[in-house]
């Protein structure tokens, strides 16, 4: 019969309104991230900005903590960072599933625990390295190990049988780069991700209990 029939009306689906509450941090520190990198697009403003937002071992040593914080906005190169762009996608991701606070958490602290201790050895070894006494006067800035630290602490945060793929792969990945190229901000990368595998598990254990 006509007259019987129940129509069903999804009311699971997220409003705008859902979205854009539950990604609030990945969407304002996205909007700054490309906000910044179209506004020091000339080299010379660049440079200014990387002076004035990034972090060297002379600002960090003379309590410019609050560094650690904008180092992650500006870029290390001018202009519009794709390989910036695409990987924060994670961010939102991570957001999604862990809230707003552990993301900013996992953002912040992840980055600011694998620059200063590379900063304290780089000033130790700096006694007897040239090489170290460059890179400890040179400004430091960059989303990159952020976001991996971010993505490490999502995929930490995972469960199931198959949950130990992600991290084993996001360390095999960058172990991997780093033999190859032997930079120094992949060793950044790698002790961020370690970092965020820790705030990942932490959240994780959190939310079961």
């Amino acid at each position: 019969m006509i007259g019987a029939e129940t129509v069903f009306v999804a009311t699971d689906r997220p409003t705008v309104r859902q979205v854009v509450g539950r990604l609030r941090f990945s969407l304002l520190l996205g909007t700054v991230v490309l906000a910044l990198q179209l506004l020091l697009g000339a080299p010379r403003s660049h440079r200014d900005a990387v002076r004035s937002l990034g972090i060297n071992w002379t600002s960090f040593a003379s309590g410019q903590l609050w560094r650690l914080v904008t180092d992650v906005l500006v870029q290390d190169r001018p202009g519009l960072r794709w390989s910036i762009l695409v990987p924060f996608l994670w961010v939102g991701v991570a957001e999604w599933h862990l809230g707003w606070r552990v993301t900013a958490a996992a953002y912040f602290v992840t980055d600011g625990l694998s620059t200063v201790p590379t900063l304290i050895v780089l000033r130790i070894a700096s006694a007897k390295s040239t090489w170290s006494a460059e890179q400890i006067s040179r400004f430091d800035c960059g989303s990159s190990a952020a976001i991996y630290g971010t993505l490490a602490a999502f995929c930490a945060s995972r469960r199931g049988p198959n949950a130990w793929i992600g991290p084993v792969l996001l360390v095999q990945t960058m172990t991997t780069i780093w033999l190859t190229n032997h930079r120094l901000f992949d060793v950044q990368h790698l002790v961020s991700i370690g970092v965020g595998l820790v705030i990942g598990l932490v959240a994780s254990g959190r939310r079961r209990h």
